[in-house]
């Protein structure tokens, strides 16, 4: 993944909404960087990357929001952002899902049978991900077309926030998302939806300790780092529930071929496994680093340090 641009004029001492509004046009200006090679390069990375920076763009864009949410057209750049990352999130969950069957080949010498069902069903993701992909050149052709490009730069270069925020409700913008995460938290209950509600939760957080440490200059690193190990866990467990359900319907769908139906099976009883492995260390994790360290260190560093 590629390194995330330096936010050009950030410096101590300026005002929380013009840190905000210079993260937001940075992380715009990045993720249209990738624009032209998202159209033209094979590299499925170059749509990861886009798709990260402007999902940290749309982070940005809504946890300062009532900063700009008074004009009208912040919401039009908001929908449209939000959209874009949606297309380009339908394509790089295909890519993922592809990756993962393909290196899961390498481990089945002796299952020709799990071979069997991992060629089929990347045969059909490459199909569907061919068909997102036009969907997201016809979208980003669209946005061109309205000069989206332009009028997001235009926006964010020439307003001026007159909002006044009171130092709690800066505390606030960071405070709620750690509230959040917590909140969150599945505790015993770990289906795949309630990781997959806190695996977005744990995302936000880690964008919003970014944007801390960017307006304040104030280091999380151990923080942030612990909470990428988090995530890492959490990803491996969606990407297994993932599959685990993906399985389920194809095994739905072929019970008249039967060594594809027994091929299907062996590899749901593998990613099963997989799940209780990775959901034992995420739970070794969070009872270790994130029921109270974790958030107490984190509610004093926030609620002390947000006086610009």
């Amino acid at each position: 993944m590629a390194k995330g641009w330096e936010i050009e004029g950030l410096r101590s001492g300026l005002p929380l909404s013009e840190c905000a509004r210079l993260i937001i046009l940075t992380k715009f200006r990045e993720a249209f960087s990738y624009q032209n090679l998202v159209h033209t390069s094979e590299d499925i990375e170059v749509i990861h990357d886009m798709r990260v920076s402007l999902r940290r763009l749309w982070a940005a864009m809504t946890s300062f929001s009532h900063y700009f949410d008074h004009n009208k057209k912040f919401s039009r750049l908001s929908i449209c952002t939000r959209k874009l990352a949606r297309k380009l999130g339908s394509v790089r969950d295909l890519d993922v899902l592809i990756e993962l069957l393909e290196k899961h080949i390498e481990h089945l010498p002796d299952k020709p049978l799990a071979v069997l069902a991992i060629n089929y069903i990347v045969s059909n993701c490459q199909a569907k991900r061919l068909q997102q992909r036009t969907k997201l050149f016809n979208y980003m052709e669209k946005l061109a077309q309205k000069e989206f490009e332009r009028k997001f730069l235009a926006f964010f270069e020439a307003i001026q926030s007159n909002v006044k925020v009171h130092n709690k409700r800066k505390k606030a913008i960071f405070l709620n998302t750690l509230k959040n995460f917590y909140k969150q938290d599945p505790k015993d209950g770990f289906s795949s939806e309630a990781l997959h509600q806190f695996r977005i939760a744990a995302k936000k957080l880690r964008y919003s300790l970014e944007f801390f440490e960017m307006c304040f200059n104030q280091p999380l690193s151990q923080e942030l780092k612990t909470l990428r190990e988090i995530q890492e866990l959490l990803g491996d467990l969606h990407d297994c529930d993932v599959m685990v359900g993906l399985l389920k319907k194809y095994r739905r769908a072929h019970k008249g071929h039967q060594e594809l139906l027994l091929g299907l099976k062996e590899l749901a009883i593998h990613f099963k496994h997989k799940r209780k492995e990775n959901l034992t260390l995420f739970q070794e994790l969070w009872h270790l680093d994130f029921q109270n360290n974790f958030r107490i260190g984190l509610e004093e560093a926030l609620s002390t340090k947000v006086e610009a």
